[in-house]
């Protein structure tokens, strides 16, 4: 069976760019050819470089946040982001990787002296779960950060408060954004937009 036919697309640095379309349109299928899983003909290229020529070094430069939550949920939230530095920044320094957390952190919407930053993963919400699991993605500042559903389950104004923390990280670190979502509540905010149907990209522009 053929999940996706002759899709073909540029995604820019500076940009968040959202991919839409019904169940079972192969969206998932996409961002996975796009983060690891070799698709079984064509091609993705970053920077003109074919990222499956040397994966290791490529997929590096890509963060990719499922739809569950990938984090321990009984550390809390700063001991979890961490032990990420730890294992994904081998070599750094315990100051280092602090700096990185606490940057991330307030960022996202957990601020120097925040309680939260003590609590288990398990208590929080939903939607600070969903910020905490993009920042662990973003704990080795890759180039490129991709994200299945990142607002599913959320009520209308954490969706839209992700969604902008989202657009104004790819804004001011010249990132590329790209997520999967359901929902058009916040769709104004991409720069992006694209439209995939029965495996086939239908529409790709603003919104």
């Amino acid at each position: 069976k053929v999940i996706l036919d002759k899709v073909s697309f540029h995604i820019q640095p500076n940009t968040l760019t959202a991919i839409i379309g019904p169940n079972g349109a192969g969206k998932t299928t996409l961002m996975k050819v796009l983060s690891g899983e070799r698709p079984d003909s064509g091609f993705v290229f970053i920077n003109g470089k074919d990222i499956y020529t040397d994966p290791e070094y490529w997929l590096q430069q890509i963060g990719y946040v499922p739809v569950d939550n990938i984090l321990h949920e009984n550390l809390t939230l700063q001991e979890a982001l961490t032990y990420i530095g730890r294992l994904r920044i081998p070599g750094a320094s315990k100051t280092k990787i602090k700096s990185r957390v606490d940057l991330l952190l307030t960022k996202f919407g957990f601020p120097s002296g925040d309680d939260r930053r003590g609590k288990q993963i398990k208590v929080l919400s939903s939607g600070e779960r969903k910020r905490a699991n993009v920042c662990s993605e973003l704990i080795i500042d890759p180039e490129i950060l991709m994200l299945d559903e990142p607002t599913s389950n959320l009520d209308p104004n954490a969706e839209y408060n992700l969604m902008m923390l989202l657009a104004t990280y790819a804004h001011e670190n010249h990132k590329t954004v790209l997520l999967i979502t359901h929902t058009l509540n916040a769709i104004e905010l991409c720069d992006e937009v694209m439209y995939v149907e029965n495996g086939k990209l239908r529409a790709l522009g603003e919104p």
